[in-house]
């Protein structure tokens, strides 16, 4: 499956898995996050973004808070699916929290998530997108 069929933006979903009332609030968190992180670690993300499929994305963003709300996405995989993966779990940190569930930050891949059941899809965030994150595992 490639990354644009992958990142879907489609209100419809978001919809369908009630994640609209939390959207807000996970681009708030995932913004004050990606402000936080080391300059070396978001250069490097940031980098993979520019070498992926730009034609399929906006190209510039007026702050990263538009950035993120732009590329904030359905994301297939529930929480579960990244906490179990041999790759993911360890690198796993809660960065906030939105409705008292926890939105996790996965180190040094750049990939934010959040779901308000942990077996169902998420919202995510990459900051590598739309290239794949380093170490995608998942085909």
């Amino acid at each position: 499956m490639d990354n644009v069929n992958y990142m879907h933006k489609n209100l419809s979903s978001y919809r369908m898995e009630g994640l609209i009332p939390f959207r807000a609030d996970f681009v708030r968190v995932v913004s004050e996050h990606v402000r936080a992180l080391p300059n070396e670690e978001f250069d490097m993300l940031d980098s993979l973004s520019k070498t992926g499929d730009r034609t399929k994305c906006i190209a510039n963003y007026a702050s990263i808070e538009d950035r993120v709300a732009q590329l904030t996405c359905i994301d297939e995989l529930s929480v579960i699916d990244f906490l179990t993966s041999p790759f993911f779990y360890c690198k796993a940190s809660v960065v906030g929290y939105v409705a008292h569930k926890p939105v996790f930050y996965f180190n040094g891949s750049g990939i934010y998530q959040w779901g308000d059941s942990a077996e169902r899809r998420s919202l995510s965030y990459w900051i590598s997108y739309p290239t794949c994150p380093p170490g995608w595992e998942i085909d």
